[in-house]
């Protein structure tokens, strides 16, 4: 059974040396050859125990370097599995195959166009763009917010072709191959409609 949140190691050693041994944090960091201030952020849990510092404890309590770093393991596996609800990092894999999805969902458009897509900062932009009589065009540029593939991740393959075919429309309403301005034509994936699945 998983440990409900484990303490940090730096609570171990103020718990169970420094107070019943009375020794206050700049004493212990002398003998720990430590700074003060490294010491009192392990002791408040806002720095890790490294596998040095970890050998420093075993030296002056006689508790393993392992069981100091496997009091680190688990407060760190603890927090991870909190982070893991926070952090908006996709698989590599599938995100490379929804990019490759939606780029060939395009290709038919932007063959016809003479267009060439380019993606940016991941998956986050999409840059279509024409070089026509050596002049090249102000580009299309679709941005596909966060939110749109996360959803598109939890998406049936039927949905998801769905979805693509939402953002196509989206580019071909509107791209004008007459447009002469010097900004780019600006689209935001907006693929709402296909996420709202049958219940």
């Amino acid at each position: 059974m998983r440990m409900h949140n484990p303490p940090h190691p730096g609570e171990v050693l103020g718990e169970m040396w420094l107070e019943p041994m009375g020794l206050s944090v700049t004493d212990a960091a002398t003998w720990l050859k430590l700074s003060r201030k490294t010491l009192s952020e392990i002791l408040n849990g806002r720095a890790p125990v490294t596998l040095e510092t970890a050998v420093r404890f075993e030296l002056a309590t006689g508790k393993s370097a392992q069981s100091w770093l496997g009091h680190q393991a688990a407060f760190d596996d603890w927090h991870a599995a909190e982070l893991r609800l926070t952090l908006a990092v996709r698989p590599w894999e599938a995100a490379l195959q929804h990019r490759a999805a939606m780029e060939a969902d395009l290709a038919p458009f932007m063959n016809a166009q003479g267009l060439k897509a380019s993606w940016h900062q991941g998956d986050k932009l999409l840059r279509l763009q024409a070089v026509r009589g050596g002049t090249t065009q102000a580009p299309i540029v679709v941005t596909f917010p966060d939110d749109f593939w996360t959803a598109y991740a939890g998406l049936g393959k039927r949905d998801q072709k769905d979805a693509r075919t939402n953002v196509v429309s989206q580019v071909e309403t509107l791209y004008d191959p007459a447009y002469t301005g010097q900004y780019a034509q600006e689209v935001t994936a907006d693929p709402s409609a296909a996420f709202e699945l049958d219940a």
